[in-house]
Protein backbone atom coordinates (compact mmCIF):
# COMPACT_ATOMS: atom_id res chain seq x y z
CA UNK A 1 0.00 0.00 0.00
CA UNK A 2 1.52 3.34 -1.06
CA UNK A 3 0.96 5.68 1.87
CA UNK A 4 3.32 8.33 0.55
CA UNK A 5 1.36 8.61 -2.70
CA UNK A 6 -1.90 9.10 -0.82
CA UNK A 7 -0.35 11.73 1.44
CA UNK A 8 1.08 13.63 -1.53
CA UNK A 9 -2.28 13.41 -3.33
CA UNK A 10 -4.07 14.75 -0.25
CA UNK A 11 -1.57 17.59 0.09
CA UNK A 12 -1.90 18.45 -3.61
CA UNK A 13 -5.71 18.52 -3.35
CA UNK A 14 -5.48 20.74 -0.31
CA UNK A 15 -2.58 22.98 -1.34
CA UNK A 16 -4.67 26.12 -1.77
CA UNK A 17 -6.49 25.47 1.48
CA UNK A 18 -3.15 24.89 3.19
CA UNK A 19 -1.77 28.23 2.08
CA UNK A 20 -4.91 29.93 3.41
CA UNK A 21 -5.38 28.08 6.69
CA UNK A 22 -1.95 26.62 7.50
CA UNK A 23 -3.77 23.57 8.88
CA UNK A 24 -1.41 20.88 7.67
CA UNK A 25 -2.31 18.76 10.70
CA UNK A 26 -5.88 18.41 9.49
CA UNK A 27 -4.73 17.56 5.97
CA UNK A 28 -2.44 14.79 7.27
CA UNK A 29 -5.18 13.50 9.56
CA UNK A 30 -7.57 13.35 6.59
CA UNK A 31 -4.99 11.39 4.60
CA UNK A 32 -4.46 8.92 7.47
CA UNK A 33 -8.22 8.47 7.85
CA UNK A 34 -8.63 7.87 4.10
CA UNK A 35 -5.84 5.29 4.14
CA UNK A 36 -7.43 3.54 7.12
CA UNK A 37 -10.82 3.48 5.41
CA UNK A 38 -9.29 2.12 2.19
CA UNK A 39 -7.42 -0.64 3.99
CA UNK A 40 -10.51 -1.69 5.93
CA UNK A 41 -12.72 -1.79 2.84
CA UNK A 42 -10.18 -3.50 0.57
CA UNK A 43 -8.91 -6.12 2.94
CA UNK A 44 -11.45 -6.27 5.74
CA UNK A 45 -8.63 -5.52 8.16
CA UNK A 46 -9.56 -4.65 11.71
CA UNK A 47 -6.03 -4.56 13.10
CA UNK A 48 -3.90 -1.51 13.75
CA UNK A 49 -0.61 -0.28 12.43
CA UNK A 50 1.88 2.51 12.83
CA UNK A 51 2.92 5.36 10.59
CA UNK A 52 5.22 8.32 10.87
CA UNK A 53 5.60 11.06 8.27
CA UNK A 54 7.64 14.24 8.13
CA UNK A 55 7.31 17.06 5.64
CA UNK A 56 9.79 19.85 5.16
CA UNK A 57 8.45 23.17 3.87
CA UNK A 58 11.25 25.70 3.58
CA UNK A 59 12.30 26.16 7.23
CA UNK A 60 9.32 24.29 8.76
CA UNK A 61 9.28 20.59 9.67
CA UNK A 62 5.87 19.01 10.19
CA UNK A 63 5.78 15.55 11.73
CA UNK A 64 2.75 13.33 12.33
CA UNK A 65 2.49 9.82 13.68
CA UNK A 66 0.05 7.07 14.52
CA UNK A 67 0.93 4.32 16.93
CA UNK A 68 4.14 3.60 18.77
CA UNK A 69 6.56 4.99 16.25
CA UNK A 70 8.81 7.98 16.66
CA UNK A 71 10.67 10.42 14.44
CA UNK A 72 13.99 11.73 15.71
CA UNK A 73 16.06 14.54 14.23
CA UNK A 74 19.82 14.29 14.72
CA UNK A 75 21.67 17.60 14.53
CA UNK A 76 25.12 18.52 15.80
CA UNK A 77 25.48 15.18 17.65
CA UNK A 78 22.23 15.81 19.50
CA UNK A 79 18.84 14.15 19.08
CA UNK A 80 15.46 15.88 19.13
CA UNK A 81 12.22 13.90 19.32
CA UNK A 82 9.87 15.18 16.64
CA UNK A 83 6.97 12.96 17.65
CA UNK A 84 5.66 11.11 20.68
CA UNK A 85 4.75 7.42 20.71
CA UNK A 86 1.06 6.57 21.09
CA UNK A 87 0.80 3.83 23.69
CA UNK A 88 -2.39 2.44 25.27
CA UNK A 89 -0.85 2.51 28.77
CA UNK A 90 0.04 6.22 28.50
CA UNK A 91 -2.25 8.26 30.83
CA UNK A 92 -2.51 11.06 28.24
CA UNK A 93 -3.62 8.55 25.60
CA UNK A 94 -6.19 7.03 27.95
CA UNK A 95 -7.64 10.47 28.62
Amino acid sequence: YHVSEILVEELNKSYLKLSESNDIGQIIENAFMNIDEDLRSLNGWECGSTANVCFIFDDLIVCANIGDTRAVLFRNNDSIDLSRDHKPNDPIERE
